[in-house]
């Protein structure tokens, strides 16, 4: 010190004024930025500025002196006052929180609170002993260097601990033989010198001069002490009282601007190096253009301009991903690499659809990283923070480098040092280097596993990287510049395979092998030094020589084709490893991953309103709210969970409320969407099976969640909140991995996260639809939640984004029917079948459909009549001529068939009059109506259930109300219905009576009531001639049943002598078949299929057939040349031979194990044969020929066909 202080009074005396001025313009003076110093501060040394405020040591005062940097004024509040025995105060560095000043007597550099300047002792670095004259100090948040005066040497230590780090030292020059302060950009490094009056540079990663970056200070600045800089002004103290300020040559590699056209760049900025722009399909070309921050610097774009002939850099655009970079050389050679994606839009159905991605919505990452290993698909960085954090690894065929926080590892207390990491794919382990020790981990879990944990060899004491051949551990250890080798198996030190190291390689890093050379990484060199593993000699040939950016590598990792460096600079640099080509060890910056820039912050359920969406997060516990047309944040309208609401999946709202699910408390907790308040009167308590809860939607009615260990669609009634089986089903065995869940009420997708896949499934049975699933974009690899608009698939990423799909339209629904010249009466979307009538004078009809959605195709069968008239001709036939309309949607597969009878009145007698029919009855209020009379004019219809006779105008069929009347309260089971015009009488077959009113008004004339008679015990229909009235009868148990009994209009005497008898034995028929000559009729009490003449209704009891005694209760049935089949309520469809009447059990068809006992009906298309089960609510098929089951032609009812009978088909 004594030397320093002699020296510094003799330059007072005399300095040899500088006659030289500055040659190169770039460092010249800028008096305007020159700052006066305070009186007091008269001895200035260290100087630093947070870029507002620029802080002054001075040597004897025991202070830091606060300036405004812009304007030089006094800050008097933010003065430091320094705590003894920091009183010989010299070089000053600060991060920000913490102000590390340099004292030059106590050979300690002290650390204080930026705010307040309170010692913080815990932060201070104790000098080596050689360090005895520390000046100026600077530090990169690793290392800090200390410039010494006597030594003419930069000491290094680790800023974190203090400790040494003798490998970055550097001697200065002989002739910077009065060395003060100093200061750095991260590649050089400027030590002022009071004697020469100059600034001498040095390269930070090796010590070497650096001349080009030199500069002689003005003569009035005589005496430079400390130095500090922006990057574009370098200020530098002196004792005359001054702050000196020079124009530094731009190192500024930064852009000004950039843009795309069309899609632009949103959120620019010069210090943001990764953009994504995203164009619609159309878009077959972009326009990058890029402006340098420094005129100086040089701006290149590549790929190479695709239209030289065109303004701006014209780039070429395929579907799907665009990679394009733009190279900024500054003036003063360092490089920086912008990169922007232009995603386009694909056409394909299910495509990625970038134009409708929300990304950016967080980020994290490593603040300290230490070491890295993969297993060749995510990249493991451990970092100072105690974690070992996740990440894709660059592949080619996505942006690579994207988190993958499911994978990350938090680290034992203990291991609070991580500084080497190995793994065989099943334990990790992780060096440490305070506790010199490797910790192990289970990969896939993160648990800590210690059994196989093992200490390191006494002086191996300060372990860095890590590798292993899977027998063998090597662990570099910079103090002794060696790799020592233990059995990974017993963690018993292998010193027969220890590798000494190159004399250069003195400050080893992270390491890595290939099984043959073994690469160690050096920050001093910038190098990857090489060695053959077998005998650890040097292997120079391989040596790979970093890239000027990556200074200060730390550990290093390799799939054998690309080699991985990590650097303290938050990123990881790739290089091709050497294998003899020409490009070995050549920079791949395509494979970078920039650890600061990428994250997520636990992005889950999704839902939107269609204007806003929200994302649950399950770092922040909160639904953060984003406008769904840009993605901007939409703040007002986040919703913070509730504090037991602390693991959130998936989410859904009606509009009012939001139900957020919770996979801690099996619960589905409800929040009012408006206010973002807590509604726990909603909330749903989740069944107990039902414990890893996802991704969850509802139809408003029930509420579906998604289970990822059942693999399983719980389903829970909203409005009641208790469980609904019926509505649940098993996911399909592929989708493994479920998470969230969507659906448009008919369809429901479920992401799977380990196939990168949605899954599709039918809403009302469950079943699969593949048809409607799609493979999600390789970058949407960690899928959390999904909702669509219907036209666009939004898939949540747990890495910050909401990917965009293109969703084809399933809808094949109409938005319009007509008919003309008679119109459809209520028409509605979902109303499949209609019926028109028209006179018989009509002989075509115009047909006109329109799709809901554009993109659906419409035919109309059968073909147009006349292509020439507008609209489609359907030639008219008497009667019924069926019309259909099939509606194809977008997507190819999902249709709809609408059916329109338009039914032409028949001139024939007795011919058909649909004109006059009375249709649509159930809407009026008639839900069974039986007994129909009219006098010509108006219609009265019988009602069962309601007890009561409604009225129609007999034209038009319009409800006359007016003349309804109710029944009398005896009248309870009304069947048939007959009046004369004056008088109406009605049967009813709860107390065989005959009730009678008057037509006009509906009063009771009881009167003219009859009992009936005791056998006429279920009265069915009713008709009379005028004097006598015949009653039908419907009572099996009556020893006439099959009979239509008589009695005398006028007084209801029973006039035996007219009664008609039906054939006795066919009273209860069931199906019916004709060959068109005879006609068979099943009939179901006596196991008989009865005959008849089809012309004359005669019966022909020669072709009886008598059922077999299995075949008890006949049902449906059908025949095929020469067989008859006989559905029977035992489920089996029994064969006879029509010509001899004989069973045929040859030809039977067995039922299914599976099937019930309900078989009702048969029909075939004479290969297959169809048989209706009323149980199973299913057809099920057999072939014909041998009655052999034939499952693929099964089919599945649907849910409202629950009870099927009847069964026929036209073929198609």
């Amino acid at each position: 010190m004594a030397a320093s202080l002699v020296l510094t009074a003799l330059l007072l005396l005399y300095h040899p004024a500088s006659a030289q001025t500055p040659d190169n313009a770039a460092w010249g003076r800028q008096p305007g930025k020159d700052i006066n110093l305070h009186a007091d501060n008269d001895s200035p040394s260290g100087v630093w500025s947070d870029e507002t405020t620029m802080w002054v040591a001075n040597t004897f005062d025991d202070k830091l002196y606060a300036y405004a940097l812009a304007s030089g004024a006094r800050d008097h509040a933010k003065d430091i006052d320094l705590e003894a025995p920091n009183y010989n105060s010299r070089g000053v560095w600060s991060n920000g929180t913490t102000m590390w000043v340099a004292d030059g007597t106590e050979g300690i550099v002290y650390a204080h609170a930026l705010n307040g300047g309170a010692r913080d002792d815990a932060k201070g670095i104790k000098l080596h002993s050689d360090n005895d004259e520390p000046h100026g100090v600077w530090s990169n948040g690793f290392n800090v260097w200390v410039v010494d005066f006597d030594d003419k040497k930069v000491y290094a230590y680790v800023l974190r601990t203090g400790a040494r780090d003798s490998a970055k030292d550097f001697n200065l020059l002989a002739s910077n033989i009065t060395p003060q302060g100093m200061w750095s950009n991260g590649s050089t490094v400027w030590v002022a010198d009071v004697f020469r009056g100059r600034l001498y540079a040095y390269k930070l990663a090796t010590g070497a001069r650096d001349s080009p970056n030199e500069f002689d200070l003005h003569p009035d600045n005589g005496v430079p002490r400390g130095l500090w800089s922006d990057g574009a002004t370098m200020w530098v103290t002196d004792d005359d009282g001054k702050v000196y300020a020079y124009r530094m040559p731009s190192s500024d590699p930064s852009l000004s601007a950039l843009s795309v056209s069309p899609g632009g760049i949103a959120g620019f900025a010069a210090d943001r190096l990764s953009y994504t722009v995203a164009v619609t399909h159309p878009v077959s070309t972009a326009t990058v253009a890029a402006a340098a921050s420094d005129a100086g610097a040089q701006v290149e774009i590549v790929p190479a301009d695709a239209d030289p002939a065109t303004p701006g850099h014209q780039v070429n655009l395929s579907p799907g991903r665009n990679s394009v970079e733009v190279w900024v050389t500054a003036a003063a050679g360092n490089v920086r690499r912008y990169t922007v994606s232009v995603n386009r839009d694909s056409p394909a159905f299910f495509a990625w659809q970038p134009t409708r991605d929300l990304d950016g919505l967080g980020s994290d990452g490593p603040e300290i990283p230490r070491s890295l290993w993969s297993d060749g698909t995510t990249m493991w960085v451990a970092d100072g923070d105690g974690e070992v954090y996740a990440y894709l690894l660059p592949d080619g065929d996505s942006d690579g480098g994207a988190r993958d926080r499911a994978r990350d590892i938090d680290l034992h207390a203990a291991n609070n040092d991580p500084s080497g990491v190995w793994s065989d794919r099943t334990t990790m382990w992780v060096a440490d280097e305070s506790s010199d020790k490797l910790y192990a981990y289970t990969l896939a879990t993160g648990a800590r596993d210690s059994a196989k944990e093992f200490d390191l060899h006494s002086q191996n004491g300060s372990p860095l990287g890590v590798w292993s051949d899977g027998t063998t551990m090597w662990v570099a250890d910079p103090v002794n510049a060696k790799l020592y080798a233990y059995a990974l198996a017993s963690g018993a030190s292998d010193s027969a395979k220890d590798i000494d190291l190159h004399a250069a390689n003195n400050d080893p890093r992270g390491v890595w092998s290939d099984g043959t050379t073994m690469w160690v990484a050096d920050p001093v060199d910038a190098k990857l030094y090489a060695y053959a593993l077998a005998s650890g000699a040097s292997d120079s040939a391989e040596d790979i020589d970093l890239h000027v950016d990556n200074a200060d590598p730390l550990d290093v990792w390799s799939d054998g084709i690309t080699l991985w460096v990590l650097d303290v600079d938050t990123k990881v640099y790739a290089y091709v490893l050497p294998d003899g080509d020409s490009d070995d060890g050549a920079r791949d910056p395509d494979s970078d991953i920039d650890l600061a820039a990428e994250g997520s912050d636990l992005a889950w359920g999704v839902w939107s309103d269609g204007t806003v969406v929200w994302v649950a997060d399950e770092d922040d516990k909160r639904l953060y709210a984003y406008a769904l047309a840009d993605g901007a944040r939409d703040r007002a309208r986040d919703i913070d969970l509730h504090a037991d609401n602390d693991i959130p999946r998936g989410i859904w709202s009606d509009g009012a409320t939001m139900w957020v699910a919770d996979e801690d408390d099996k619960r589905l907790y409800a929040y009012a969407l408006a206010s973002g308040a807590r509604d726990s009167a909603k909330d749903i308590d989740l069944h107990a099976d039902n414990d890893e809860p996802r991704g969850v939607w509802s139809d408003g009615q029930t509420m579906w969640v998604v289970d990822l260990a059942d693999g399983k669609l719980y389903g829970y009634a909203l409005e009641s909140k208790a469980r609904d089986s019926s509505k649940e089903f098993d996911l399909h065995a592929d989708n493994s991995f479920p998470q969230g869940v969507w659906s448009d009420g008919t369809t429901l997708w479920v992401p799977d996260t380990f196939d990168q896949k949605l899954y599709a499934y039918r809403l009302v049975s469950g079943a699969r639809d593949s048809a409607k699933e799609f493979d999600l974009h390789a970058d949407n690899s960690t899928m959390r939640g999904v909702w669509s608009d219907g036209a666009t698939m939004w898939v949540a990423d747990e890495r910050d984004k909401l990917f965009a799909y293109r969703i084809p339209s399933f809808d094949a629904s109409l938005s319009a029917l007509s008919v003309s010249p008679q119109d459809i009466a209520g028409f509605a979307a979902d109303r499949l079948s209609y019926a028109v009538a028209v006179p018989h004078s009509i002989s075509t009809a115009t047909l006109t459909a329109t799709a809901n959605d554009p993109a659906a195709q419409v035919v109309i069968t059968p073909a147009d009549a006349d292509p020439r008239a507008a609209g489609h001709q359907v030639r008219l036939s008497p009667a019924r001529n069926s019309v259909e309309v099939r509606v194809t949607a977008e997507d190819g597969a999902t249709t709809s068939r609408y059916r329109v009878s338009v039914n032409r009145d028949t001139a024939a007698p007795f011919g058909w009059q649909p004109t006059r029919d009375l249709d649509g009855l159930g809407s009026d209020g008639i839900e069974s109506p039986w007994g129909v009379w009219s006098n010509e004019t108006t219609m009265w219809v019988v009602d069962f259930n309601d007890a009561k006779v409604y009225a129609y105008a007999l034209v038009g069929g319009a409800r006359d109300r007016a003349r309804d009347f109710d029944l009398d309260t005896g009248n309870t089971a009304p069947q048939g219905v007959w009046s004369n015009g004056t008088t109406m009488w009605v049967t009813d077959a709860a107390d065989n009576k005959v009730y009678a009113y008057t037509l006009s008004s509906g009063a009771r004339d009881s009167a003219r009531d009859f009992d009936l008679h005791a056998s006429n015990s279920s009265p069915r229909g009713v008709w009379s001639n005028g004097t006598t009235m015949w009653v039908a009868n419907d009572n099996p148990h009556s020893a006439v049943s099959e009979r239509l009994f008589a009695y005398s209009l006028d007084g209801g005497t029973r006039d035996s002598t007219k009664e008609i008898n039906l054939h006795i034995d066919n009273g209860t028929p069931q199906g019916v078949w004709s060959d068109e000559t005879t006609v068979w009729i099943a009939n179901s009490s006596d196991s008989t299929v009865y005959a008849y003449a089809l012309a004359s209704g005669a019966r022909d009891s020669a072709k009886d057939i008598d059922l077999h005694s299995d075949n008890s209760f006949p049902q449906g049935a059908w025949s095929y040349e020469t067989t008859l089949w006989v559905a029977d309520a035992d489920g089996k469809v029994y064969a006879y031979t029509l010509a001899s009447r004989d069973r045929d059990s040859a030809k039977d068809i067995e039922p299914p194990a599976d099937a019930s006992d309900q078989a009702s009906s048969v029909w075939s298309n004479r290969e297959t044969m169809w048989v209706t089960d009323a149980d199973d609510q299913k057809l099920y098929a057999y072939t014909l020929a041998s009655g052999a089951r034939d499952s693929a032609k099964d089919i599945d009812l649907h849910s409202d066909n629950s009870f099927p009978q009847g069964v026929w088909s036209d073929g198609t």
